[in-house]
């Protein structure tokens, strides 16, 4: 088992019992197998019930936002399709789809942290930059109250420029 790659299972069964949910036996073949990292809960089941047509992707807790429920939902419906014509290879494509999907997931959220880390970095530089400002002004008020006065009592102060207030 790697850190970081998902374990994905594959369970094709015959039939499931009448009136047992496709949901509940995958998570209990899920738990039996011990799909995924035990600390990350970041298994992926791929469950097809041959004779009864239904298919099931179940993703542990860790799984979940890399997998959304939009995303099993497209590898179901693509898989199907497949299925409808070879078993064997609509498995296949399945478990593959599972392991397309649950990288881009992983990366998607990845670029989303990094936006938002982005974006965080950009909002204290502005910050700064507008301390920065107003220490610039503030110095600026204080020089040009500094000439004003030294020009009202009469006797001439460093000569500075009256517009950026610089000293020439």
């Amino acid at each position: 088992r790697q850190r970081g790659v998902p374990e994905v299972g594959v369970a094709v069964v015959s039939a499931v019992a009448p009136g047992v949910k496709l949901d509940d036996v995958a998570r209990e073949v899920m738990d039996s197998w011990g799909i995924g990292h035990e600390k990350a809960r970041d298994g992926v089941l791929y469950l097809l019930a041959v004779h009864q047509r239904r298919h099931r992707v179940l993703a542990g807790a860790g799984a979940v936002a890399a997998l959304p429920p939009t995303r099993r939902d497209r590898i179901l419906k693509h898989s199907g399709e497949i299925l409808r014509n070879n078993l064997d290879l609509g498995v296949s494509n399945a478990a593959f789809q599972i392991a397309v999907q649950y990288k881009r997931g992983v990366w998607a959220i990845w670029r989303h942290r990094f936006v938002l880390l982005g974006l965080a970095l950009f909002l204290v530089w502005c910050w700064f930059q507008q301390r920065r400002r107003r220490r610039e002004q503030a110095r600026r008020r204080a020089r040009l109250e500094e000439l004003r006065d030294s020009a009202l009592k009469g006797h001439e102060p460093d000569a500075a420029c009256a517009i950026c207030l610089d000293t020439l």
